[in-house]
């Protein structure tokens, strides 16, 4: 009985899985509900079989950054203003839900043969949810495209994610392009088909935070392959970038970026007094308010101009963390911050597949733009974003830690191999 539930679990979570995947750009509620399914799942299957399995779990730094900032984030709900709204399902049992995705993606797809078809649903995702935010912008004349994703923040979020994974996998396209003739016209096409779309839909939120972090993740991931290829693709989508910026001021896509450096700006100019009402709460609260309790105490710190009265957020990841959650959980969140590309980048030269080094490679993608855009917008407390961003972090770390020198069975070969050499 127990392994039939046990069975049961594994393909519970695996189509829940392939549901996350294929929701992700268009269909937030649809995908809410997929991960439901994968959570419970996998916390029953983590009851029944953890010291058979889950014991078994390598753990790097990465995850024990993971695990720090869980802790102190739990920890903080009891100095703040009022600790049982902190500890409510809408603050801290609502952010522990969304960090399971993170364990859930981290441990199952770790040994999993699903990671192909779990990319090219995201893709095929990525090309319905940008194909559906242009449409509805059209025929609803919308300004700002949001797509099934709603705020267009989100969307422009979720359309760079997108993005990142896309540019991998045509990355690699690229690199097995010089080692096979045979070529699938089928997936180039969808490949760039699906990321003029992606563009367009990014482009069309108008979200200013969603250009920067553009231009930032192209560059990072072309450090990060040091390809020839990799370069002049990242040179052609600069050039674009800048064209749209210097040559067309008075355009959409030009008017979005020039705005961030324009005080005069509306929003910009209620970003700087959020930030400076931060600050204030930062230097009143070290230890923080807690958990979703910034709106208890934001009129207190109020900036006379602000358009927004009892605002809930502070429109910086590492402003409200702090405001949030204190000063030590802030250092455990640049700690997270640095160890994912400390382990994402020393894993690099050991995976198994170039499939597998270009999809870490759009995972740091992705972890860049996630940060980029939290410089200018909560985005840790956006749910729309955030399960994105945990589940795709948690693909990538599953690759890791079942590839190369990260996983303790290669390890263990590569060791015997060198044994017999030196006999």
């Amino acid at each position: 009985m127990r392994k039939k539930i046990v069975a049961f679990c594994d393909t519970s979570i695996k189509y829940s899985f392939y549901g996350v995947a294929g929701t992700m750009f268009f269909a937030w509620s649809a995908m809410q509900l997929f991960f439901a399914f994968t959570l419970l799942a996998f916390l029953l299957k983590l009851i029944l079989t953890f010291k058979a399995e889950y014991k078994q779990v390598r753990v790097n730094m990465f995850d024990w950054a993971f695990f720090a900032i869980f802790i102190l984030s739990f920890i903080s709900c009891f100095f703040g203003v009022n600790p049982m709204k902190s500890l409510g399902q809408y603050a801290f049992l609502k952010t522990a839900g969304w960090m399971f995705m993170y364990l859930a993606a981290r441990i199952e797809l770790q040994n999993s043969r699903q990671l192909k078809t779990v990319v090219w649903i995201l893709i095929g995702s990525a090309f319905t949810g940008a194909f559906y935010g242009i449409l509805k912008g059209i025929i609803y004349d919308e300004p700002r495209m949001g797509g099934g994703l709603g705020h267009p923040i989100h969307f422009g979020m979720g359309m760079n994610f997108a993005l990142a994974i896309l540019l991998a996998v045509i990355l690699y396209k690229t690199e097995k392009f010089r080692k096979s003739i045979k070529q699938s016209i089928a997936e180039w096409t969808v490949l760039l088909v699906t990321s003029v779309f992606c563009v367009f839909a990014m482009v069309g939120s108008r979200a200013s935070s969603a250009l920067v972090a553009l231009a930032a993740f192209i560059c990072v991931m072309a450090l990060v392959c040091r390809k020839k290829a990799a370069f002049i693709l990242v040179a052609v989508l600069l050039a674009v970038f800048a064209a749209g910026v210097i040559l067309l001021p008075q355009s959409k896509f030009g008017a979005a970026i020039i705005k961030i450096t324009d005080k005069n700006n509306l929003s910009v100019a209620e970003r700087l007094l959020m930030w400076k009402s931060g600050a204030l709460i930062i230097k009143d609260h070290p230890m923080g308010v807690g958990i979703d309790n910034l709106s208890l105490v934001y009129m207190k710190y109020y900036q006379t101009g602000a358009r927004e009265g009892n605002q809930g957020h502070l429109h910086n990841n590492f402003i409200q963390l702090t405001a949030e959650r204190g000063i030590i959980t802030l250092f455990a969140y640049l700690f997270f911050i640095a160890a994912f590309y400390i382990v994402t980048l020393r894993a690099l030269p050991d995976l198994k597949t170039i499939f597998e080094k270009y999809i870490v490679i759009g995972v740091i993608g992705v972890f860049t733009i996630f940060w980029v855009t939290g410089i200018f917008e909560y985005t840790w407390g956006a749910s729309h974003g955030i399960l994105n961003f945990w589940f795709i972090i948690g693909l990538g770390m599953a690759i890791i830690a079942g590839s190369g020198k990260n996983n303790p069975s290669n390890r263990r070969k590569t060791r015997n191999s060198r044994q017999k050499i030196s006999r």
